[in-house]
């Protein structure tokens, strides 16, 4: 076709120029084009659309359906999109589909669909463009994960792998809202100071440190149920909250806790290890206290702990 103008065009030049905008579309449209019948029967395809499904021409799917290329429940999910946009006129636009290619290949499309008129204004069937926005998709997921890792890694110690302070604090300020809002609501934190800490460090060195810190850590781990979360809050400071609890079971907890920790010892080197003891302070949460006379409170239960000798309990 020659270069034409488009003030001064013909009634040829018209028809020439619809000729070619659709064979444009047909061969070199990166988004799959289609048009349908009443019954989901493939009128016209692009040449992208049976890229996609296989098909070495467009022509080859004249006559077919979804249901010949897509997994069953892709099919019927767009079938009745279909039937139900010939049935009251109005489009779909940008919905999102997923297409198990296989079982390990999963493509994500975003298509719209709209009502095809006949001559006479009458719905003859209807028609479609959809993009492939996989990789648009794959990115996204990967973004997502990465702000979930970033929020993780905030809240969560390096060392020990346990919540952190920053966490701690934000949650102590949650479960309280939330106790406060019930007649019976309480809660317990059991405070956790590793006794000789310091000397540890002092006369061995900082990797014996950080490890006696990882076995407390997973000491307290191994000790507490799934409703229970547990934080390290300072150098050689864990904190335990515990749910709907009552002052008895948190001291069996403690003491639990307390006995695990002085029965495994921090192995050194092939030839020594170190007993280790720590210190414990409960408190039990009821309703009406604020945040501050709560801490308060369990910081002077631990002093009392560490006041009165190693390994003891103050509730």
């Amino acid at each position: 076709m020659k270069e034409i103008d488009a003030t001064n065009l013909s009634q040829e030049n018209i028809q020439q120029l619809e000729s070619l905008v659709l064979n444009t579309i047909k061969n070199y449209s990166v988004d799959t084009v289609y048009f349908k019948d009443r019954n989901s029967k493939f009128l016209w395809n692009s040449k992208g659309h049976s890229d996609q499904v296989g098909e070495p021409d467009p022509s080859c799917m004249r006559g077919k359906s979804d249901f010949d290329y897509f997994p069953e429940e892709f099919s019927q999910i767009a079938y009745d999109i279909e039937q139900k946009i010939m049935e009251t006129g109005e489009p779909i636009i940008d919905a999102s589909e997923t297409w198990n290619k296989n079982d390990e290949e999963v493509v994500y499309l975003m298509s719209s669909k709209y009502p095809l008129y006949g001559d006479d204004g009458e719905i003859i069937g209807t028609w479609g463009v959809t993009r492939d926005i996989t990789e648009i998709k794959l990115m996204e997921q990967k973004l997502e994960q990465a702000y979930q890792k970033l929020q993780r890694y905030s809240r969560v110690d390096d060392l020990t792998g346990l919540y952190n302070r920053r966490y701690y604090s934000e949650y102590l300020e949650k479960i309280i809202s939330i106790c406060d809002r019930r007649e019976d609501g309480r809660f317990a934190v059991i405070a956790i100071d590793v006794d000789d800490m310091s000397s540890i460090n002092e006369r061995y060195n900082k990797q014996c440190g950080d490890n006696l810190l990882r076995l407390i850590a997973s000491t307290i781990l191994i000790n507490i149920d799934k409703t229970s979360t547990a934080f390290r809050t300072g150098d050689d400071e864990f904190m335990v909250l515990i749910p709907d609890i009552e002052e008895e079971e948190a001291l069996r907890v403690a003491k639990k806790i307390q006995n695990s920790i002085s029965s495994e010892p921090l192995v050194i080197d092939s030839k020594q290890s170190e007993s280790i003891t720590a210190c414990i302070g409960i408190c039990i949460y009821k309703n009406g206290m604020s945040i501050t006379e709560f801490v308060s409170q369990l910081d002077r239960r631990l002093f009392k702990s560490k006041r009165s000798g190693k390994n003891q309990i103050s509730i």
